[in-house]
């Protein structure tokens, strides 16, 4: 068995008898308490029975109203002594004696305040006789209660000492049975395993327990034994450990020996104990003659020794500062005096309550100066993208700028420093982005992307010609794109001045013949669609061939300017008076009722005309044929169609004679072909 199950059950044994024993003692010890407090209750009534005994004796001697009082009183103080205590039948019957009194004794009292005769006498005679008798059974049943209570709690006390001496027996007797279980069980293999430990502890781990019992001491003892063997094959791993690890530190030597990097160990002194091959290279100085010397009387330039040598101070008692553990490029002085941009990097080591330093020094002069031509070349290139008028930007593929040039912080009013890195969406605002959205999208998936649009940037509306290069990696993917925008507004303004100027008749600023072709088309459409009729006039200056003659082509093209003007006056806005060629004009009326009103307009021009020309136009009077062509809104007719039949009525009008209109209806029974 266990000595911990063992122990356990003798444990709990000896529990189990010590509470056994306990319960009993303490119930004995309980019952002698209530067979004392029975006792103590049944004196205390046996007492005041033997009191109302005598009140009653004194009573019935003087019927007295005090002694009536008293007794009264003491009567009821024993019921409440009654009325505690255990149940018994002794006292249940003195409690039936007791509650009979107060009858007998009030019928007692009543008698004094009737009129005397025999009856009354005889009455009185028997409730004494009864009230006395009924006091002595009270008094004799208290005093046999008593008597028994006192009998009681004695065999209680009895009971209780016996009890007791056995449950002390029984725990003495467990005590030394579990003293004499643990000593041959638990100290002498305890006894055994200390000597045992003792032998290992000087050294010898060879030693070995015998004795392989199925307890927790077999156990312990078969523990030892792996732990002795353990220790052994231990100690000779860690031999085997040293012997790499001294060929682990020369292959460590031989590479810091070797290393590309210079390296060097500093002790808390600040003075130099490992330099090697690579430093000597680095810094001109030989291994023999820097080990022991100060570092900072070697490398450090003067201007930055002192902060040097306070920082040293301060990493020797708590192993950190601002360069351990990072990667930094600094200066250190070459034995010629000229300095050296290297990369640094140091480490600490705990060496007891100080810090000692391991560094790797990288010569960067060959990277220094290609970054300073990166530099130089960035510079140039930012130079040029910064004075160009163009915007130059890049967007990754999340769609922040990475590059705006300067161009940019003009047109938008943001910096590039406070745009590179942020969404375009934030910088450009949602109207510019939704514009560009489509298109970058385009570029993002590697098309190469052309378009215009006209931006509102700072209050300045701007026509912008878009090139968006894709950025894209040796993998095929896009990282981004390249972004050209080129302000072309001027151009697109010469541009449509020069659509216009190709539309507009130069000399009097009417619709050429081309606008008007547009015009008609246009019109003709909207007849058909609101299913009103429209009109076209085609008029010409009578004899102004001879006007050119006699007066010139000056006074020829003020007479044109002047007729155009006369022309547009005589016209609502949304009619539209054009310029042919040479003296033709054509004038498109719409929105008609019927032709009617074609021949008013056709009367109001030849009235128009009346009033002699300006100066300039030589003070003529003139006059004009015009050919109305009338068209019906359900007539389906081409623009070109309605000006040759307004060209045949005006033939017709010249024949009737000049300065007069004739009227071509065009009705929706003459269909075009």
């Amino acid at each position: 068995m266990k000595i911990r199950t063992l122990l356990l059950t003798s444990a709990v044994a000896a529990l189990l008898a010590t509470l056994g024993g306990g319960i009993i003692v303490w119930l004995a010890v309980a019952a002698a308490a209530d067979a004392s407090a029975e006792e103590e209750h049944a004196q205390e009534a046996s007492r005041e029975t033997a009191n109302l005994l005598v009140l009653t004796q004194e009573y019935v001697l003087h019927f007295e109203p005090r002694a009536a009082q008293q007794w009264q009183q003491r009567q009821a103080a024993l019921a409440l002594i009654l009325a505690g205590g255990h149940e018994s039948p002794a006292l249940q019957s003195l409690r039936r004696t007791n509650g009979d009194l107060p009858q007998v004794f009030d019928r007692l009292l009543e008698l004094p305040g009737s009129p005397d005769s025999p009856l009354k006498t005889r009455r009185q005679e028997f409730l004494v006789d009864e009230l006395l008798t009924a006091t002595q059974i009270l008094a004799d049943g208290a005093y046999r209660w008593a008597r028994e209570a006192s009998a009681t709690q004695m065999e209680a006390e009895r009971r209780s000492q016996h009890y007791g001496m056995a449950a002390f027996a029984l725990v003495v007797a467990l005590l030394l049975a579990q003293a004499l279980l643990v000593m041959r069980r638990v100290l002498g293999p305890v006894a055994r395993l200390g000597r045992a430990t003792a032998a290992v502890e000087r050294g010898d781990l060879n030693m070995r327990l015998k004795g392989h019992t199925e307890d927790e001491l077999g156990e312990l003892n078969r523990s030892f034994n792996a732990m002795t063997e353990s220790l052994a094959q231990r100690t000779a791993q860690l031999d085997r450990e040293i012997a790499l690890r001294a060929e682990s530190e020369a292959r460590v030597r031989s590479i810091i020996t070797n290393a590309p990097d210079a390296f060097i160990s500093i002790d808390e002194e600040g003075r130099i104990d490992e330099w090697n091959r690579q430093a000597e290279l680095t810094f001109g100085w030989q291994r023999d003659e820097v080990l022991g010397q100060l570092l900072s009387d070697l490398l450090i330039p003067p201007g930055m020794r002192a902060g040097h040598n306070a920082g040293m101070k301060h990493f020797v008692r708590t192993g950190v500062g601002p360069v351990i553990n990072n990667r930094l490029e600094v200066n250190a002085l070459h034995r010629d005096g000229h300095e050296i941009p290297v990369q640094l990097s140091i480490a600490a080591m705990k060496n007891g309550d100080t810090y000692t330093a391991n560094a790797f020094l990288h010569d960067i002069s060959g990277r220094r100066a290609a970054q300073e031509r990166l530099s130089a070349s960035e510079k140039r290139l930012r130079d040029i993208t910064n004075n160009v008028p163009v915007i130059i930007s890049y967007i990754d593929a999340d769609h922040r700028l990475q590059f705006v040039n300067e161009t940019f912080h003009e047109w938008m009013g943001v910096a590039p420093g406070d745009a590179v890195g942020r969404k375009l969406i934030e910088v450009v605002g949602p109207v510019l982005h939704s514009q560009r959205r489509h298109n970058i999208d385009r570029a993002l998936k590697g098309e190469r992307v052309v378009f215009e649009v006209e931006s509102e940037m700072r209050g300045q509306l701007r026509c912008l010609q878009n090139v968006y290069i894709p950025d894209v990696r040796p993998d095929g993917t896009v990282a981004g794109l390249y972004a050209v925008a080129s302000d072309v507004t001027a151009l697109k303004q010469v541009e449509r001045r020069l659509n216009e100027l190709a539309r507009i008749d130069t000399l009097t600023s009417l619709p050429n013949r081309r606008q008007l072709e547009e015009k008609l088309d246009q019109a003709v459409k909207r007849s058909r669609r609101s299913g009103r009729p429209l009109a076209v006039l085609f008029l010409d200056i009578d004899h102004f061939k001879q006007i050119n003659d006699k007066h010139g082509h000056g006074v020829g093209d003020e007479v044109l300017k002047e007729f155009a003007v006369r022309l547009v006056h005589c016209v609502r806005s949304t009619d539209t008076v054009a310029r042919l060629a040479g003296d033709e004009f054509v004038i498109v009326l719409e929105g008609l009722n019927d032709s009617a009103e074609a021949q008013i307009v056709a009367r109001k021009i030849g009235q128009a005309l009346g009033p002699a020309f300006g100066e300039a136009a030589g003070g003529l009077a003139l006059s004009s044929s015009i050919g109305v062509a009338f068209v019906d809104a359900g007539t389906k007719v081409t623009p070109e169609q309605i000006i040759a039949k307004a060209d045949e009525a005006l033939y017709r009008a010249k024949r009737a004679g000049r300065a007069t209109f004739a009227v071509t209806e065009w009705s929706s029974d003459d269909l075009a072909p």
